[in-house]
C-alpha cells in the first residue's frame, strides 16, 4: 500500500508540471496518456518491495532466535540477523 503511494506523487508531480505547459506544446501529455502512465508503473512500484524481500533477506529459523537468550545483545548481534546468504 505504501508503494502504490510512490506512483501516485509521481503522477501527481507529472499533472502539477502539465498544469504550466502550454496548450500548444510538443511537451503536453493529455489526460489519458498520463492514467496510461500510472497504470503501468504501480505494478513496479508495488512489486519492487517484496522482490527485495524474497530475495535478499533469509529467513531466521526459531534456533537462531534461541541464541538470543545466551547472548549478549549488541549491535554485533543484530547485525548478523541481516547477513545475505
Amino acid at each position: 500500500i505504501v508503494a502504490a503511494g510512490g506512483a501516485l506523487y509521481m503522477v501527481l508531480f507529472l499533472y502539477r508540471h502539465q498544469t504550466i505547459v502550454p496548450p500548444g506544446s510538443r511537451y503536453k501529455l493529455s489526460t489519458q496518456v498520463q492514467i496510461i502512465f500510472f497504470v503501468l508503473i504501480t505494478p513496479l512500484y508495488v512489486s519492487v518491495g517484496p522482490a527485495v524481500y524474497i530475495t535478499r533477506i533469509r529467513a531466521i529459523d526459531v534456533d537462531h532466535f534461541k541464541k538470543v537468550v545466551d547472548f549478549n545483545i549488541s549491535f554485533s548481534y543484530f547485525s548478523t540477523l541481516l547477513e545475505y546468504e
